[in-house]
């Protein structure tokens, strides 16, 4: 990882370089995501292998907002079975519609019932967007 002080140098170097030459005016910048993302991680179970290719799990995507997972590429893997390699694997959540997708590819050998999914840098920014929807918003562990 980059130290903090050495990642905003970089960020100001780059504003000199590209923008200002463009729009010369006071820029402010906060880190934001790159501090908060890999914060927070989301743990699923495989409730249910439909057929092969294709699972339930016990969470639904009202934990990250409908739209996260819509536009944004996360890694999923399992885990249990944990490969260096994405299958073509269909994870659902567990809110029985249509929307609710965690993911068409996952970083595993195979998945079988009782599973460990993890979707990780899910971070504080995602947590905001979490909605209470058939089921509540999950309680947060802390590990230390």
């Amino acid at each position: 990882s980059v130290p903090v002080a050495s990642y905003a140098q970089g960020i100001a170097k780059a504003v000199k370089t590209y923008l200002k030459p463009i729009l010369d005016c006071t820029y402010y910048l906060e880190p934001g995501r790159i501090i908060s993302t890999p914060s927070m991680s989301i743990v699923l179970k495989v409730m249910d292998v439909k057929y092969p290719g294709m699972a339930i799990t016990d969470g639904g995507i009202n934990i990250v907002g409908w739209e996260q997972f819509e536009s944004n590429y996360f890694p999923v893997i399992d885990l249990t079975n944990p490969s260096l390699k994405e299958i073509d694997y269909r994870l659902y959540g567990s809110l029985c519609t249509p929307d609710d997708t965690w993911g068409y590819y996952c970083y595993a050998k195979k998945i079988k019932e009782g599973d460990i999914i993890l979707i990780p840098n899910q971070g504080a920014y995602t947590y905001t967007f979490a909605q209470n929807f058939i089921k509540p918003i999950p309680e947060i562990r802390i590990l230390k």
